[in-house]
Order: structure tokens, then C-alpha cells, then sequence
């Protein structure tokens, strides 16, 4: 149940959700911030991937929940964005009514639309930032940017600003 609720209510605080790299990222940072109901993250090419958030979306389009729709960007790359339909914001409202911290939506929705302000390369940059840091948590802040610097092709002041998710996070009661 937390689980859907959390994507569900993820898809609803942006409406359209941009980017499937965008969900799996803003998923993965505020599955940290009280609900803890996906635990599949792993590192994947584009930073901490969830095998469940991905066929939960697709289970999510087979009840008519989300809208999945493809489009080509400006640079010829294939894109995708996420609507809830009107049954997906009644399932994500009556989920949302069964969560033991009427808080923890709240949070939710005003941690997503922040974090949906960034481009895709900061968001898999700050997840990738703050999965290295739950694995390496005793690490200097220089030395996680150098393991990142080593995973990434970005350079370390690109890393270095991207740090700011930390701050981000600790106003929405990262754990």
C-alpha cells in the first residue's frame, strides 16, 4: 500500500511527471523521507534504479491509473510523461486516506515538486550522491564526490553543486 500511495502521489504533485529517469530519481529520494516502501534501489547506469517502480508503472497503466505517453525531444531522444487519470487521483486520495502520517503526503507532494524543478542530470546526479553516501556513510563530502566523479561523466564542481541535496532532503526529514 505505501508503496503505491508514494508513486501515486509522486505522479500527482506534477502533473505532467516528466521523464522516466525523473521518477525513478524523485522516487528514490523521497522513498528516504519517512516511507521506506521501496527496497529494490540499485545502482544502474543513470544512478539508483527500482525494478518494482518500473512495473508498478506499467501495472499503473494496465488499470487505467497513469497515462504513459512517448514523445521525441528536441535532440531525437525519446522521451515520456506520466498524467494520473481521474481513477488514478481517486485510488492515490483513498491509499493516501490509510497512511498513518497525514504529514508524510504533505511532505511528499512539496519534496517532488521541488526536486521536479531539476534537470534529469542533477537529479541522477544528486541520487546517485546520496545512494554512495548510504553505502559509504563516514566518507568526507570530497572523497563521495570522487566516487561519483568515477561513476559519472560529469566534473567534480558539476558534482560539487549538486551537493545541495543533502540540504534539500534534511527539510523533509531524511533519514
Amino acid at each position: 500500500m505505501g508503496r503505491s500511495a508514494l508513486i501515486l502521489y509522486a505522479l500527482r504533485a506534477v502533473d505532467p511527471f516528466q521523464g522516466r529517469t525523473k521518477v525513478q530519481k524523485i522516487l528514490y529520494l523521497a522513498n528516504l523521507c519517512g516511507w521506506n516502501a521501496i527496497d529494490d534501489y540499485r545502482y544502474y547506469k543513470f544512478g539508483p534504479y527500482s525494478d518494482t517502480v518500473a512495473s508498478e508503472l506499467e501495472n499503473f497503466g494496465k488499470n487505467s491509473w497513469v497515462e504513459e505517453r512517448s514523445f521525441e525531444t528536441r535532440d531525437g531522444e525519446l522521451s515520456y510523461a506520466y498524467n494520473l487519470t481521474r481513477q488514478g487521483r481517486k485510488v492515490a486520495d483513498s491509499l493516501a486516506a490509510k497512511v498513518d502520517d497525514p504529514g508524510l503526503i504533505k511532505r511528499t507532494m512539496s519534496l517532488v515538486k521541488e526536486l521536479h524543478n531539476f534537470s534529469s542530470v542533477d537529479l541522477e546526479i544528486m541520487a546517485t550522491l546520496v545512494f554512495m553516501r548510504r553505502i559509504e556513510a563516514k566518507i568526507s563530502d570530497d572523497e563521495l564526490i570522487d566516487i561519483v566523479r568515477e561513476l559519472k561523466p560529469f566534473n567534480r564542481d558539476r558534482i560539487a553543486e549538486d551537493m545541495k541535496v543533502f540540504n534539500i532532503l534534511k527539510n523533509f526529514r531524511y533519514a
